[in-house]
Order: structure tokens, then C-alpha cells, then sequence
């Protein structure tokens, strides 16, 4: 199961698309906090249920366009910016994130399968 209740095992793929990484203060080249992403394709008619509260926030199914939607403020900031990109690419990458005058900056990596 993974965080919004999704059983994977019933996905039809599930692979690794990479890192997420962003500064932990404003110290660009110090510590850096970050999650590992996976995407999931699945079926049309797999049940998908309301809004879900967690201690990270609400989780929630929302059309791509609303999820990368950059003037959104429900969504993260990073998120409209690497996503797309993640979604597109078929290599794992490491997508660096950080902001700048209010401005989300990345530097896009490709990872080794080493």
C-alpha cells in the first residue's frame, strides 16, 4: 500500500521515476531533504476514494492539468515543475529543487542503474 491507500499490487506497472530533492534552509549547498517517486498505471476502473487526511496533508485524485498548474496554491510549489518532466521521462532522474526570489529552480540529473 502506498501513502494515499493505493494497493500497487493491483497496478498494472509501477516503476521508479527518480529522486526529489530540495534544501533543508537557504543554504543552497547544505543539507537536502527529498523523497524517492514511483508512478503507477492503473486500470480505468480502479475505485478511487474522496479526499484523505494524513499528517502530511490531505491526500487527494486531481486531473493533471489542476496538479501542474503553477499559479495552483493547493499544490506544492515543486511539483508543477518536475512533474511533467518525470511523467515524460522514461529514465530515472534526479530532480533537484529550489527556490529563488520565490521562484522554483531545478537541476535535472539522470541517475546511474549501476
Amino acid at each position: 500500500m502506498e501513502e494515499a491507500g493505493l494497493d500497487l499490487h493491483q497496478a498494472q506497472e509501477v516503476r521508479f521515476a527518480g529522486l526529489v530533492s530540495w534544501p533543508v534552509s537557504t543554504d543552497l549547498t547544505g543539507a537536502r531533504m527529498g523523497m524517492y517517486a514511483f508512478l503507477a498505471r492503473l486500470t480505468p476502473d480502479y475505485p478511487l476514494w474522496p479526499d484523505r487526511v494524513t499528517e502530511e496533508g490531505v491526500l487527494s485524485w486531481k486531473v493533471l492539468d489542476w496538479v501542474c498548474d503553477q499559479n495552483n496554491p493547493l499544490v506544492v510549489n515543486n511539483i508543477p515543475h518536475f512533474l511533467p518532466m518525470m511523467l515524460a521521462e522514461q529514465q530515472s532522474q534526479e530532480y533537484c529543487c529550489s527556490a529563488h526570489n520565490g521562484r522554483v529552480q531545478m537541476v535535472i540529473s539522470a541517475l546511474s542503474t549501476q
